[in-house]
Parts: structure tokens; sequence; C-alpha cells
């Protein structure tokens, strides 16, 4: 939507009035780039965090009625415009019964995954919604703080930033498909113990 530049200009013109619709919109890199304006004294740390949770919040809740009270019929004929793909929330859907706190840890924290589809799939299978605001905020209060003080402490290099966070999206997403295979794995290996038996 907009580029680094845009960003930091409009964060440096406007303060705390755009870091919740930017952090709304954008994402995790509203978070660096608060971290970095706090070190240099623009912003103020936990004011700044305070909003960034917030916005990300309320986008994970948006996402959640979205799937809640349209379901299908609103994903399919609007899904499109943010993000929503409706075979791929229903699918979703089927595994929150009993993997929901995985599969939202998952995608908040794995870029490169349809967060959007995996929120809204939450909100289709009807999952508690207190649960739902719990793992949400749990998981936003450490990765907002990580990812402020990343460009906290680092905030000036912002453009070697991004290859780290690239890296960072690279390994965890290795190392989730790897966790996911073993499992698999031992699962199946289970089931053919217990058939032979």
């Amino acid at each position: 939507m907009f580029t680094i530049v845009e960003v930091i200009a409009l964060l440096k013109t406007y303060g705390y009035l755009l870091i919740f619709p930017i952090a709304f919109l954008e994402g995790p890199i509203i978070a660096v780039i608060c971290g970095w304006f706090s070190a240099v004294g623009i912003l103020n740390f936990f004011i700044a965090y305070f909003l960034l949770i917030l916005a990300n919040l309320l986008g994970d809740v948006i996402y959640y009625l979205i799937g809640y009270w349209g379901g299908p019929p609103l994903i399919r004929r609007w899904g499109h415009w943010i993000g929503l793909d409706l075979e791929q929330t229903i699918k979703l859907k089927n595994h929150f019964d009993n993997h929901g706190g995985k599969i939202l840890l998952t995608a908040k924290i794995t870029p490169h995954i349809a967060v959007a589809a995996v929120l809204a799939g939450a909100g289709l299978a009807k999952y508690s919604f207190s649960r739902f605001l719990r793992y949400g905020l749990t998981i936003e209060i450490f990765k907002t703080a990580i990812l402020m003080l990343i460009g906290y402490f680092i905030g000036d290099a912002y453009q070697k930033v991004f290859v780290y966070l690239d890296y960072f999206a690279a390994i965890t997403s290795v190392a989730i498909a790897v966790i996911i295979g073993v499992s698999f794995y031992y699962w199946r290996q289970s089931r053919k113990n217990n058939i032979q038996k």
C-alpha cells in the first residue's frame, strides 16, 4: 500500500494520529518504525506500543467477525477485496476445533501466511471469541514488543531490518514446516503401531 519512505514521512509529520490507521493497514513494519522513532525521541515508546496493539487487535476482530457473521456468502462476494479466499478459509475452519491456538500463533508470527483467511476461518468455525482475543492479545504483546525493540536498537539501519525480517520469516517458515513434518511422521507411526496391535 505505502512505501517505507512514505510511511516514515507521514509518521514524522502526523505522529500518533497516523499510527493507528497505518498499523491497521500495513502491519508489522510500522512497529519497527515506531520503535526507531521512539529511540530518536519523535514518539513515546509506550503510547506507540499501546496504539499498535490496539490497531492489530481491531483488525483481527474485524476479520473474525467477517467469518462469524458474514460466513461463506460474504467471503465469496467481497473477500477478494481484502485478501480472503473462500476455499482456503473453509479448509482452515475445519482445523480450529482441535488446533485453534496453534493455527492463530502460526499465522500471527509467520509472515507470508494468509492471516486474513486464518482469522476469518476462526470466525467461520465459531471459535470461542474470548479464546480468540486471549491468543491474539498474548501474541500481539510479544510480537509488537519484539518488533519495536528491533526498531529501537537498529532502526537507523531500517533497510537492513527488512533483510533480517525476511531471514526471520524464512527460518520461521522452515522450522514450522519441519515441526509439522516430524509431527505428521510420528502420528502416522503411532497409527501404524495401533493398527498392528
